[in-house]
């Protein structure tokens, strides 16, 4: 094979430092460098609809169901009732499209910097966000998120953040904790905070995102649980965690689970009552690399 057609024609996925993976590009729908990255949208025969930002691949459209459903649906299941939320990033409205699907949220704040990707996406990816953009409960704010959260309107029942990878790009100074005090502060006290802190695998071992975050987290929090889920077209297991002053999702029983996901009426494709308790059972070597951190924070 060429390099100028490898070049023109495939997106080279940097997994790693020593793992790159080639997805065909079938059709270019989008190229454009905005005032904060470079955002491209793509369609590939095996996979969809592809979103990649600053080379990272942020979604593809065979399995984007299965991150926003993990990102949101355990949170927002763990507590009663959440009618006030805020999404950090997001800006491809998948995140968003999950969260709406809970009746008693009556108030999202979409916080994402990047305006140019909101509206490649509203235009572009109508299979991801289907059609949450419309919908009334959504007010968008095209700022930084730590801007926000130095002055939120309220406080929340449940901040999702949902970010580009932690180990390299404009989200990077997100990842510390002068952001996750501000996020602390923004949430009522029974609030949850959700997040994808990056490869348990990769990540790891090249700048351990996992584990910062999670040191990071019950330095301030009570409560925070890491759970793992697969995501094939990042290849590799991904990490995500949770965090509250109160609420853990461990002790949500299953009948409530059942119960608020039938009062909400609420259909998902990955995630039910039952995969929720599983979800926060870890491997041993993930187990044991969050016990270090522990006694080290």
């Amino acid at each position: 094979m060429k390099e100028g057609l490898l070049l023109k024609d495939w997106h080279i996925d940097k997994v790693s430092e020593a793992y790159l993976r080639l997805l065909k590009i079938d059709a270019l729908l989008y190229s454009r460098k905005t005032d904060y990255q470079m955002v491209k949208i793509f369609k590939n025969e095996t996979l969809g609809k592809v979103l990649v930002i600053d080379d990272d691949i942020q979604l593809v459209e065979m399995d984007e169901w299965v991150y926003h459903e993990a990102l949101v649906h355990p949170a927002l299941f763990t507590h009663p009732k959440p009618s006030r939320i805020a999404i950090i990033g997001g800006g491809d409205g998948g995140a968003l499209r999950e969260a709406l699907k809970h009746p008693c949220v009556k108030e999202v704040f979409l916080v994402d910097i990047d305006r140019e990707v909101v509206e490649a996406c509203r235009r572009l990816l109508p299979e991801v966000h289907g059609g949450s953009f419309d919908d009334p409960r959504v007010k968008f704010l095209h700022l930084d998120g730590r801007l926000f959260l130095e002055d939120p309107p309220r406080k929340f029942h449940g901040i999702l953040i949902d970010l580009t990878e932690p180990t390299r790009g404009p989200s990077k100074e997100l990842y510390s904790k002068p952001f996750y005090e501000l996020a602390k502060r923004s949430l009522t006290d029974d609030g949850v905070i959700s997040l994808q802190a990056g490869s348990a695998m990769f990540h790891w071992k090249e700048g351990p995102s996992p584990i910062l975050c999670y040191s990071i987290l019950t330095s301030l929090f009570p409560i925070v649980r890491p759970y793992l889920v697969g995501i094939p077209s990042f290849g590799s297991l991904w990490c995500f965690l949770m965090a509250s002053k109160r609420l853990d999702p461990l002790k949500v029983s299953r009948r409530a689970l059942v119960k608020r996901m039938m009062e909400r009426g609420i259909k998902t494709r990955y995630y039910t009552p039952e995969l929720h308790r599983a979800l926060f059972t870890l491997p041993r070597f993930f187990l044991e690399g969050f016990e270090i951190a522990k006694k080290n924070s």
